[in-house]
């Protein structure tokens, strides 16, 4: 009984021991896996920090350039001053271009009438017909006083009269710009025994400070109270 008990003892303390050796391996096992995990850990953070200090210095040299460039620029525009008048004249140029650009976009118009209720005429003479009421305009574009528009810019426009007559009365007209006919407008009613309203429309490219105006050709009688009346505007064209 006795060498069966310590041959059993002796059998529980090598389980012991093994055990404790396994168990011990086990824990080392994981901490040596925790620890691998830390390295790990660590290396990416410290390769994060490289690339950021990488980054740094790439600012920093990027930055330094630009300061010595700037110097560069402002050495160069104290050793020639010309260069700077030269960047000077080259901006106040743009700066006319874009405000040449803003005039011609600016809004052409006008609509402007007889007000006076007859106007008896010579036939055979011609004489510039004046639109003495201004309905509408901007910039002053048209002179009710002696019925001539002045473009303000260059580019396409479309003029409109009307023209009223009585009967057995004419009045022909005719679109001048700068005294030469551009269109006519015919209105006879000789042989008419009521009123008769005529009109006409013309297209024309002026330049700025051309002039145009409507005259008769043959011409005893017109309609006023704002039944003939001269219109125009600008086409915008992009």
């Amino acid at each position: 009984m006795d060498g069966q008990c310590g041959s059993t003892l002796r059998h529980c303390i090598v389980g012991i021991a093994v055990a404790f050796i396994f168990g011990s391996a086990y824990v080392l096992e994981m901490k040596y896996s925790e620890l691998h995990s830390e390295i790990k850990l660590r290396n990416a953070e410290l390769e994060y920090i490289k690339q950021q200090m990488k980054d740094l210095k790439l600012k920093v040299e990027m930055s330094e350039q630009m300061h010595k460039r700037c110097e560069d620029e402002c050495i160069t525009e104290v050793e020639e001053p010309g260069n700077l008048t030269k960047r000077i004249s080259i901006i106040e140029n743009r700066i006319g271009v874009m405000e040449k650009n803003l005039e011609d976009k600016q809004a052409v118009v006008f609509n402007a009438a007889i007000s006076k209720p007859v106007l008896q005429l010579e036939r055979n003479t011609p004489v510039n017909l004046v639109y003495d009421t201004v309905l509408y305009q901007t910039g002053n574009v048209y002179n009710p006083r002696n019925g001539f528009f002045t473009a303000p810019s260059g580019g396409l426009y479309v003029f409109t009269w009307t023209t009223m007559v009585d009967s057995h009365k004419i009045c022909d007209t005719e679109l001048l710009v700068n005294g030469e006919t551009k269109g006519l407008g015919n209105c006879n009613n000789d042989l008419s025994p009521g009123f008769e309203n005529c009109a006409n429309t013309i297209p024309v490219v002026l330049k700025t400070g051309d002039e145009v105006n409507i005259r008769t050709t043959a011409a005893n009688y017109i309609y006023g109270y704002h039944r003939s009346s001269f219109k125009g505007w600008k086409v915008w064209i992009n």
